[in-house]
Protein backbone atom coordinates (compact mmCIF):
# COMPACT_ATOMS: atom_id res chain seq x y z
CA UNK A 1 0.00 0.00 0.00
CA UNK A 2 0.81 3.64 -0.82
CA UNK A 3 1.32 5.63 2.42
CA UNK A 4 -0.68 8.81 2.90
CA UNK A 5 2.09 11.14 2.78
CA UNK A 6 3.66 9.83 -0.61
CA UNK A 7 0.06 9.80 -1.81
CA UNK A 8 -0.62 13.48 -1.45
CA UNK A 9 3.23 13.92 -2.12
CA UNK A 10 2.21 12.24 -5.78
CA UNK A 11 -1.54 14.42 -5.93
CA UNK A 12 0.48 17.71 -5.12
CA UNK A 13 3.09 17.29 -7.74
CA UNK A 14 0.29 16.55 -10.25
CA UNK A 15 -1.91 19.17 -8.71
CA UNK A 16 1.54 21.44 -9.97
CA UNK A 17 2.16 20.36 -13.35
CA UNK A 18 -1.59 20.82 -14.25
CA UNK A 19 -1.61 24.59 -12.81
CA UNK A 20 1.90 25.13 -14.05
CA UNK A 21 1.19 23.87 -17.74
CA UNK A 22 -2.34 25.88 -18.07
CA UNK A 23 -0.33 29.31 -16.51
CA UNK A 24 2.85 29.00 -18.81
CA UNK A 25 -0.19 28.34 -21.87
CA UNK A 26 -2.26 31.05 -20.92
CA UNK A 27 0.82 33.52 -20.81
CA UNK A 28 1.98 32.21 -23.95
CA UNK A 29 -1.20 32.54 -25.83
CA UNK A 30 -1.53 35.87 -24.30
CA UNK A 31 1.80 37.63 -25.12
CA UNK A 32 1.25 35.95 -28.78
CA UNK A 33 -1.74 37.52 -29.49
CA UNK A 34 -0.38 40.74 -28.12
CA UNK A 35 2.65 40.37 -29.86
CA UNK A 36 0.83 39.61 -33.30
CA UNK A 37 -1.40 42.54 -33.07
CA UNK A 38 1.16 45.02 -32.59
CA UNK A 39 2.90 44.06 -35.48
CA UNK A 40 0.04 43.40 -37.79
CA UNK A 41 -1.11 47.18 -36.68
CA UNK A 42 2.88 48.47 -37.00
CA UNK A 43 2.95 46.99 -40.62
CA UNK A 44 -1.15 48.16 -41.65
CA UNK A 45 0.43 51.60 -40.72
CA UNK A 46 3.39 51.80 -42.43
CA UNK A 47 1.61 50.11 -45.15
CA UNK A 48 -0.91 53.13 -45.34
CA UNK A 49 1.74 55.93 -44.82
CA UNK A 50 3.78 54.62 -47.65
CA UNK A 51 0.97 53.79 -50.20
CA UNK A 52 -0.62 57.92 -48.95
CA UNK A 53 3.50 59.15 -49.35
CA UNK A 54 3.63 57.34 -53.16
CA UNK A 55 0.29 58.18 -54.58
CA UNK A 56 0.96 61.85 -52.94
CA UNK A 57 4.19 62.43 -54.70
CA UNK A 58 2.64 60.78 -58.39
CA UNK A 59 -0.05 62.67 -58.39
CA UNK A 60 1.77 65.66 -57.97
CA UNK A 61 4.66 64.78 -60.38
CA UNK A 62 1.77 64.38 -63.32
CA UNK A 63 -0.10 67.64 -62.48
CA UNK A 64 3.29 69.32 -62.71
CA UNK A 65 4.30 67.84 -66.12
CA UNK A 66 0.92 68.20 -67.28
CA UNK A 67 0.44 71.69 -66.18
CA UNK A 68 3.94 72.67 -68.31
CA UNK A 69 3.12 70.61 -70.59
CA UNK A 70 -0.11 72.72 -71.20
CA UNK A 71 1.23 75.96 -70.51
CA UNK A 72 4.03 75.63 -73.02
CA UNK A 73 1.57 73.96 -75.99
CA UNK A 74 -0.69 77.14 -75.38
CA UNK A 75 2.30 79.34 -75.46
CA UNK A 76 4.19 78.29 -78.71
CA UNK A 77 0.56 78.40 -80.49
CA UNK A 78 -0.17 81.83 -79.16
CA UNK A 79 3.27 83.35 -80.06
CA UNK A 80 2.98 81.28 -83.67
CA UNK A 81 -0.72 83.02 -84.49
CA UNK A 82 0.22 86.45 -82.58
CA UNK A 83 3.81 86.17 -84.88
CA UNK A 84 1.77 84.94 -88.11
CA UNK A 85 -0.69 87.70 -87.94
CA UNK A 86 1.47 90.49 -86.94
CA UNK A 87 3.76 89.06 -89.91
CA UNK A 88 6.84 88.45 -88.18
Amino acid sequence: MISPPVCLLSVSQSVSQSVSQSVSQSVSQSVSQSVSQSVSQSVSQVSQSVSQSVSQSVSQSVSQSVSQSVSQSVSQSVSQSVSQSVGL
